[in-house]
């Protein structure tokens, strides 16, 4: 097998310019995305004063209905502004996926028949389908998750530590152990994805071939021989997979592990503090809601770092065109 020359993430700084071009559709998207996630911090909170209410129904200033009321509201409100969020950023998306494919194809026009001579189509095709498919995975789903996971961050550590800095501290001590060991993986992942990628374009240039030159592997009986080559190639890339699944799959039970242990804190820790009043159940109530709003922004944490190293490795690839 041939060896593997990994390129640095920066090749992903090629992607730029086609975002800045779409700066404003990002920044609507972006706008909207800050609207969904104020909706959904404000639920935890009405939640506080629903408990409130039923605790205190002569002291509340809202009662429990009307806190029910409110909440619903607020998520529709929710579901309609993240519909426009991503309308948004996966068009913009689309549009650069689009405009990468016009590129490449003036670059291949322009190019010698040396460059056609030395790679296979199938080589090509495949940076034309798979690699521009990752790139567009990663400005569109990859570019919203970072968004959105900064905003929810940023927002609900603000507001639990506006309820007791302490508890805070304890609740997300994890995830800076769990932010090291992602790191950790992260050049191993993407070099398996280059490599994963790789046997893929020679897969899809070893079928194009042979479908190109059936008539003349049957004329000389090389049918067999030419199944066992193919079976050869399709198990190496079934095997680079399988290692790259494996070690994907090592991301989302330690970012889930960080996730349990900070809700494990908030439950012996905050319930201490409720027994000793030092915080109100009400507050617990909220604080655990906007923990539990980090759960999903701390699991798509995996997916970012998979999407930007199979787009980091994919754009390094058709950067060997453009």
């Amino acid at each position: 097998m041939e060896s593997f020359q990994v390129p640095a993430i920066k090749d992903l700084s090629r992607i730029i310019p086609y975002l800045t071009s779409l700066r404003w559709r990002y920044a609507g998207g972006a706008a909207f995305l800050l609207f969904t996630n104020a909706f959904a911090l404000l639920i935890p909170w009405f939640m506080k004063l629903a408990v409130e209410a039923l605790q205190y129904p002569f002291q509340a200033r809202w009662s429990a209905v009307n806190c029910a009321i409110i909440i619903a509201l607020l998520a529709v409100l929710h579901c309609v502004t993240r519909i426009f969020s991503r309308t948004l950023i996966l068009n913009a998306a689309r549009i650069i996926e689009f405009r990468i494919r016009n590129d490449l194809f003036n670059r291949l026009m322009l190019l010698d028949l040396g460059y056609f001579s030395s790679s296979r189509s199938g080589d090509i095709l495949s940076r034309f389908s798979n690699d521009l498919t990752n790139v567009r995975m990663l400005s569109g789903f990859g570019a919203m998750s970072v968004i959105n996971t900064a905003i929810i961050y940023t927002a609900t550590v603000t507001m639990m530590l506006k309820i007791h800095p302490w508890l805070t501290f304890w609740a997300i001590l994890p995830f800076p152990l769990m932010v090291l060991t992602v790191k950790k993986v992260s050049h191993r992942l993407f070099q398996r994805s280059l490599e994963a990628q790789e046997e893929l374009a020679r897969l899809s240039s070893q079928a194009e071939e042979t479908v190109s030159a059936v008539r003349l592997i049957k004329s000389y009986c090389r049918e067999e021989h030419f199944q066992g080559e193919f079976d050869k190639t399709g198990e190496r890339y079934l095997q680079h997979n399988l290692r790259l699944a494996r070690l994907r799959g090592l991301i989302i039970p330690v970012m889930a592990a960080a996730t349990g242990a900070g809700t494990l804190v908030v439950l012996f820790m905050g319930g201490r503090l409720v027994i000793g009043n030092s915080i109100s159940l009400c507050d617990l109530v909220a604080f655990s809601g906007y923990l539990a709003m980090q759960v999903w922004p701390t699991a798509v944490m995996g997916r970012i770092l998979t999407l930007a190293q199979r787009g980091a490795a994919s754009m390094s690839r058709l950067s060997g065109i453009l």
